[in-house]
């Protein structure tokens, strides 16, 4: 979340959209061969998961619809406009990851996108 507020802001004045997504707990079977705690853990709160098919309908919409076209900077989750976390506004950081994210993949600092 840090990061896309931080894309958004980055490509303001473009027509490129960045938003985030948590779909939700999703029944996937990740985990289920860890063993111990984990692999308990998603066994019993599995029938409890949205499914994956659910989940994907979340995602699609968000790259999709036309309502959220001109949308960018947000937080969705279950598919819906929702606040994040405290942190994830913190300006300084959001600079700050962006600087370091920048240096290791050795890109400029500021996107540069031509958009026709």
């Amino acid at each position: 979340m840090l990061f896309t507020y931080q894309l958004a802001k980055q490509l303001e004045g473009t027509r490129v959209t960045v938003n985030c997504l948590h779909p939700g707990v999703v029944r996937t079977g990740f985990g289920k061969e860890q063993g111990g705690l984990m692999s308990v853990m998603v066994r019993i709160g599995g029938p409890f998961f949205m499914s994956a098919q659910r989940a994907a309908r979340a995602v699609i919409y968000l790259a999709t619809s036309p309502d959220l076209s001109q949308v960018s900077g947000k937080f969705f989750s279950k598919g819906k406009e929702a606040k994040s976390s405290q942190q994830s506004y913190d300006a300084a950081s959001a600079e700050k990851l962006w600087k370091v994210s920048a240096e290791l993949t050795r890109l400029e600092s500021k996107p540069s996108l031509t958009v026709s």
